[in-house]
């Protein structure tokens, strides 16, 4: 039995030397009870900045101008424009893939007569003036 409590009891001896001392802990309630002026002066300017981020992007919202919705005249007539930039861009694109093409290096046809090298293993032959193989 007194084998079981030997080792809670060291267990609590060590917390109670791993605490710090009462006039080194803090009280708990606020933790921040001094901070640098530099860093309060600091934290004060990101959160006005912040705000004024905030307003900027409110304004931005909310200062669109409403534009009436086009009649179908008008979309008719935007999409001809747009057919037209279309047109011109596809044949654009289409000289610049023939040129392209042109451009190719084509396989070069060799002229004339040609030596041609064949790599291969051939087995070794005995010397007409040796007996012995290698």
């Amino acid at each position: 039995a007194r084998k079981a409590e030997g080792p809670r009891g060291a267990s609590q001896r060590g917390r109670e030397v791993k605490a710090l001392p009462l006039e080194l802990q803090e009280d708990g309630g606020d933790s921040r009870k001094h901070m640098r002026q530099s860093t309060t002066e600091h934290t004060r300017q990101t959160f006005l900045r912040l705000q004024e981020r905030q307003v900027q992007s409110k304004r931005k919202k909310g200062g669109t101008s409403h534009e009436r919705p086009l009649t179908q005249e008008e979309l008719l007539e935007e999409a001809k424009i747009t057919e037209e930039i279309n047109l011109r861009s596809l044949e654009n694109y289409e000289r610049l893939e023939a040129d392209k093409k042109k451009q190719v290096q084509k396989k070069r046809k060799i002229v004339g007569p040609v030596i041609r090298y064949w790599s291969l293993t051939m087995p070794l032959l005995p010397e007409p003036g040796r007996d012995d193989p290698v």
